[in-house]
């Protein structure tokens, strides 16, 4: 039984974890200088981008996906029928704005 469970667990992809210092030193400063002014707006498409390229289907798919991507956790702040604003609950991205997510239609 045990060399089945020890087998089970081998096979399973290990998580690897992303030091978030060196993502947080481009997105919150090297990017920034070189994009200029410009930053915004490119973080946006960007955004929108890889939303286009990772279609989540529900508010569990994008909380995991943030979990995934070492963005942090969101948890809905308030809901409402098409809508929901959300905040991120710990680090890396705990410092940004609530955001608002446009939940999918049924």
């Amino acid at each position: 039984m045990t060399e089945e469970i020890n087998q089970e667990t081998s096979t399973q992809p290990e998580k690897k974890l992303v030091p978030s210092f060196g993502v947080e030193l481009f997105r919150d400063y090297l990017l920034p200088d070189l994009l200029g002014e410009e930053s915004p707006h490119i973080f946006y498409w960007a955004g929108k981008d890889l939303a286009r390229k990772f279609p989540l289907t529900s508010f569990e798919e994008i909380q995991d996906f943030f979990e995934e991507a070492s963005f942090g956790t969101i948890e809905v702040v308030k809901e409402k029928k098409k809508s929901c604003k959300s905040c991120f609950t710990d680090q890396p991205l705990k410092h940004a704005l609530i955001c608002k997510v446009s939940l999918p239609s049924n």
